[in-house]
């Protein structure tokens, strides 16, 4: 199983039903943790800066996927809100 198939199939996870009722949930793209993807339009593809391994030989990290990070780890509890 690629990535793409593994992060099309957390779309269904990470998806809530719209209530115009309820106040809309917080979005990994307006959290001040959320990379941005270099092609704008597929957020899917968007890494949590929270979440990540260092390499321990050169100190590269490798951000993990915003939206694995959402259903599995983050959920509300970790978001912090971008400002300005």
């Amino acid at each position: 199983m690629n990535i793409h198939s593994t992060l099309s199939s957390l779309t269904t996870f990470c998806s809530v039903p719209y209530d115009k009722n309820k106040p809309m949930p917080k979005l990994c793209k307006d959290c001040k943790h959320f990379l941005a993807p270099k092609d704008y339009t597929k957020y899917e593809y968007g890494q949590c800066a929270k979440f990540g391994n260092i390499n321990l030989v050169d100190g590269k990290i490798e951000y993990q996927y915003a939206m694995m990070v959402r259903k599995f780890k983050c959920k509300d509890e970790l978001f912090e809100p971008r400002l300005g």
